[in-house]
């Protein structure tokens, strides 16, 4: 189980930091978003610090109780190319299987392996044949803005403010699932056409 909360309120990412903080402690990272890009703030093992943060900027953090060994070098978010992926949820193992196979690489990591696969053609047809549970974070070099989703399988919840976390909060509103959120401008989450279905197995089968 992982937790993901963002807001573009600097108290206000603490208070979802706190509310999320039995989802993990065994890895974490603060990132920020300003418009343009990505900065990664912090990231390492162990509980998540309390920095100073700037007012202005969209900040986005993750903390993890990971389902498989963690080390430096799979802590969110993944990145690669100049796109990021934060991601609570678990990918299937027959599905990360697939993967391997289908592009001859050994990796293991599920957030770095789906980040990848999202990069090979349309994002909705590649989500709808990702076999697990996902609920995600987005940045594209090639997108408008942060993106987030979710599938049936994984929670994720925004408030009307701009905040989102993985733990439903007061006045916060469950993620349409299969549907593209974007972040607008005043960093407010808003409803995009693109969607997607989730496949029909869930991250516990044992297929």
């Amino acid at each position: 189980m992982c937790g993901i909360f963002a807001s573009r309120d600097k108290m206000r990412f603490y208070e979802l930091a706190a509310k999320n903080s039995y989802r993990g402690s065994h890895s974490h990272s603060i990132s920020y978003y300003d418009g343009n890009r990505i900065q990664v703030m912090t990231k390492g093992l162990g509980e998540m610090p309390e920095i100073d943060l700037e007012d202005g900027y969209y900040y986005i953090g993750h903390v993890q109780a990971p389902t498989t060994d963690v080390s430096d070098e799979n802590i969110h978010p993944a990145f690669d190319k100049g796109d990021y992926l934060w991601h609570n949820g678990i990918i299937l193992n027959s599905q990360i299987k697939k993967w391997q196979e289908s592009w001859k690489e050994k990796w293991t990591w599920d957030t770095y392996f789906m980040l990848w696969n999202m990069n090979s053609g349309p994002t909705e047809d590649i989500l709808s044949e990702t076999k697990g549970s996902f609920a995600c974070v987005w940045y594209g070099k090639y997108q408008p803005s942060l993106t987030a989703f979710r599938n049936d399988n994984s929670p994720l919840f925004y408030t009307e403010e701009g905040d989102l976390s993985s733990t439903k909060t007061d006045n916060s509103l469950s993620l349409d699932s299969g549907v593209f959120y974007s972040l607008s401008k005043d960093k407010k989450w808003v409803k995009t056409e693109k969607v997607f279905k989730t496949k029909d197995e869930f991250y516990w089968s044992p297929k």
